[in-house]
C-alpha cells in the first residue's frame, strides 16, 4: 500500500511538472526514454528521478490532485 501512495506522489510530480501542457510532446518523451527508461535498475530509482525532473520530488502535485493544496 505504502509502495503505491509513493508511486502515485511521484509519478503525479512528473506529469505535472513535465507533462502537464503537452503530454505528447516528443522532446519530452525521448528525455524520458533516455532518462529513465533507458537506466532501468542499473542506478537509484530516486537518483533517476532527481535526474528527470532536475530537482528533488516534490509532493506539491499530489495533494493539488486530492484537493489538499
Amino acid at each position: 500500500m505504502l509502495d503505491t501512495m509513493v508511486i502515485s506522489v511521484y509519478s503525479a510530480d512528473m506529469f505535472h511538472s513535465v507533462f502537464a501542457k503537452d503530454p505528447m510532446d516528443p522532446r519530452e518523451g525521448r528525455r524520458y526514454r533516455h532518462t529513465v527508461l533507458e537506466r532501468g535498475g542499473s542506478q537509484d530509482e530516486m537518483q533517476t528521478l532527481e535526474d528527470f525532473l532536475g530537482r528533488k520530488p516534490s509532493t506539491e502535485a499530489f495533494y493539488r490532485e486530492l484537493g489538499l493544496a
